[in-house]
């Protein structure tokens, strides 16, 4: 869920904040969120009308979208195993993700009439101090809802590249995990999928089988000869010499070739009629 990243994002200018500066902050998250969601779902309904697949205003509601970006980009695949409801496990770590975070800025702002500056000069930490004992439990369950947040967000990242890497295979084939990194590390998954909207669905193995044909002809010219020219098969098919010679069915030198410069090694030179023959 947009929102929780972009709130989560913003906070991080902050080191401490009073109530005024988080309401700009929750305000801020969900307007832009509102903008994704609107830009999401005008893509994930353009998609599935080329599928045929009903439902379309699934796009629009929070949370369902997720589980219908499952519904439109198929099974996934983690590790090599098939993961046929990666849309639901997307969005059921979506909804806790947002659970923990709640949770969590809960007891952050029940608390923060307590948290208070103290140290030295050279030193200044923050802490809680004079906490009461009804709300004490919040300050061990700070820590431990700031785990499960952190757990998590692994796990939802997990699930939301398995599944937006198996919606770009079939949407964006030339490239899907370039469209997958900007999807799941930033909040940039509606844009991602609102530009891709109007591309034709593909299978992606059909898709990599026909590219590799394609560059399998391109490396052939149009006479059928391989690289430097030599015909398709071995290199000293057109006639060439081998240079391994002899045994492994080398042709007649070519009468044009250049003379060895290493020929007077080969044999022994007959001395002549006229030469001393000692």
């Amino acid at each position: 869920m947009e929102f929780i990243e972009f709130f989560n994002g913003a906070t991080l200018f902050f080191e401490t904040m009073s109530l005024k500066v988080f309401i700009i902050i929750v305000a801020a998250a969900f307007a832009a969120y509102l903008i994704c969601l609107v830009f999401g779902g005008i893509g994930l309904r353009a998609m599935a009308k080329r599928q045929g697949i009903k439902g379309s205003w699934l796009g629009f509601v929070p949370f369902a979208n997720t589980y219908y970006t499952g519904k439109l980009a198929g099974d996934g695949y983690f590790f090599g195993q098939r993961l046929r409801r990666a849309g639901l496990y997307a969005m059921l770590s979506e909804i806790l993700y947002l659970v923990m975070n709640a949770l969590y800025w809960m007891t952050v702002i029940c608390l923060s009439p307590y948290y208070v500056e103290y140290g030295t000069e050279d030193m200044v930490q923050w802490g809680y101090e004079e906490v009461p004992e009804a709300l004490q439990w919040m300050q061990t369950g700070q820590w431990i809802f700031q785990m499960f947040v952190m757990l998590l967000s692994l796990v939802m990242v997990v699930f939301m590249a398995v599944l937006y890497l198996s919606l770009f295979r079939k949407y964006y084939a030339r490239s899907p995990i370039l469209l997958t990194f900007f999807s799941v590390i930033f909040p940039f998954r509606a844009f991602t999928v609102f530009a891709v909207r109007n591309n034709t669905p593909v299978d992606y193995g059909d898709y990599m089988r026909r590219r590799q044909e394609e560059l399998y002809r391109q490396s052939r010219p149009m006479n059928g000869s391989g690289p430097y020219g030599m015909p398709y098969g071995t290199p000293y098919d057109s006639g060439r010499d081998d240079p391994f010679g002899g045994d492994f069915g080398s042709s007649p030198k070519d009468k044009n070739q250049p003379e060895d410069p290493f020929s007077e090694f080969d044999e022994p030179k007959k001395p002549s009629d006229g030469e001393d023959k000692h």
